[in-house]
């Protein structure tokens, strides 16, 4: 979605010829990622939004989003999220102590 693309470039401050898109998600395939329990977003609720193709699309997506987040169609989430709760003292520095990160808006 080029508006996507846009604002994803806006935010992060990069220029727009530096993204790219994949509307099929052969990257996200090749690179063996889950995509989720694949759900539709149940009736009830659809039918409480507008019926606009491109906001049912964003509900969908927001459901299996939340889903893998809590570990449903998302293998291996649970225990990365648990890892990244209780620390893990093996795993390498992804950081140089006192490094900046500015992601946007934020500055961390």
């Amino acid at each position: 979605a080029p508006d996507a693309a846009k604002q994803f470039a806006a935010f992060n401050g990069l220029p727009l010829e530096c993204i790219r898109t994949d509307k099929q998600g052969s990257a996200h395939a090749a690179l063996s990622c889950h995509a989720g329990p694949d759900w539709n977003v149940p009736e009830f609720v659809a039918k409480l939004l507008p019926a606009d193709a491109a906001i049912q699309a964003r509900a969908r997506a927001w459901l299996n989003y939340m889903a893998m987040c809590v570990g449903l169609g998302s293998r291996g989430t649970i225990p990365e999220i648990v890892r990244g709760y209780l620390g893990d003292k093996s795993a390498p520095e992804r950081l140089a102590p006192g490094s900046l990160l500015k992601v946007g808006p934020l500055e961390i």
